[in-house]
């Protein structure tokens, strides 16, 4: 018996300490990634955040319980277990998964690593009767587009979109993502003319109303970001990502009140639905406290933790 409870001991401790714990980032992070590439588009915010959430869950309880399977069979093996003492074992060992073990790690590594997950959260399939072209022409220019941007070549990928809104100016996705092309290649006034003309075409388009105010931003043009975020709060109103974008440009211009009101009103909404951006409005929060603590104005803080019921 003295021998049965020394290896019941051994197995405790290997489970306990089987591996580094950034092997296992990197490999839960690689199979939620999998996973995550494979949620379906058509899902709104929230929903895309409980299927990430639940891809990171997933992944966490399957490495889990292989990794403590496998030192359980390693160490039995080790010690030339009997039928018996594994027997006696089995009733003494409990292998507990824990969903949410290390899970901030991973959500990190994820938000560094996998593009997927980044891409799913700020597409939108929501689709208007001028969202898409009948145009073959245009269609395939659009396509070809879209490959030149999956390869990075956005060079190529600003030519094929503008030759599918020349042969189609009421292709509203072919502006978005020449928009969203122009912005990558630091183009942001480009950009910002062509979310407008997207806008023109579908009012409440999520895509080009969620980047316009990117490109002002860029534009350090503050007070028209603001103007768009708004706009785009108005009408998504469960959408983090407004009154996060509505945060930071109100902070740029020094109207603190309005800027931590929303920034706590993001931070809220990312906790509601799960969501790993949680951290940046977090990060975000923990700067303007540091603000207005060196001017001597915790008052508005206090006063915007107050509001939102936010418990300091």
């Amino acid at each position: 018996m003295k021998n049965l409870f020394a290896l019941i001991l051994a197995l405790i401790s290997t489970v306990v300490l089987a591996q580094d714990k950034s092997d296992k980032i990197v490999t839960v992070g690689y199979d939620a990634c999998e996973c995550i590439g494979e949620i379906d588009l058509k899902l709104d915010y929230e929903g895309k955040s409980k299927a990430i959430n639940s891809c990171i869950e997933s992944a966490n309880s399957s490495y889990q319980l292989l990794n403590k399977l496998t030192t359980v069979s390693q160490t039995l093996k080790e010690n030339e277990a009997t039928k018996d003492s594994i027997n006696a074992i089995k009733k003494e060992v409990n292998i507990t998964i824990y969903t949410n073990e290390d899970v901030q790690e991973i959500r990190d590594y994820l938000l560094e690593t996998c593009g997927d997950m980044e891409s799913i959260y700020f597409s939108s399939n929501k689709t208007t009767r001028k969202s898409y072209s009948k145009n073959e022409k245009a269609l395939k220019q659009f396509s070809l587009g879209i490959e030149a941007g999956e390869a990075q070549d956005y060079e190529k990928a600003l030519k094929h979109y503008k030759k599918a809104v020349a042969i189609d100016k009421k292709f509203a996705f072919a502006w978005d993502n020449l928009g969203i092309t122009y912005r990558l290649l630091n183009k942001n006034k480009e950009a910002v003319e062509a979310y407008k003309k997207s806008l023109k075409l579908d009012a409440k388009g999520k895509i080009p109303l969620m980047n316009i105010g990117v490109a002002y931003e860029k534009l350090g043009e503050y007070d028209n970001a603001i103007k768009y975020y708004n706009k785009y709060k108005k009408i998504y109103k469960k959408d983090p990502e407004a009154p996060y974008g509505l945060g930071r440009m109100y902070f740029e211009n020094k109207q603190y009140m309005q800027a931590v009101d929303n920034m706590m009103q993001a931070y809220i909404l990312y906790i509601e639905i799960e969501s790993p951006y949680k951290k940046d409005a977090e990060a975000n929060l923990k700067i303007m406290y540091q603000a207005l603590k060196a001017e001597d104005k915790l008052d508005i803080f206090k006063a915007a933790a107050k509001k939102n019921k936010i418990d300091l």
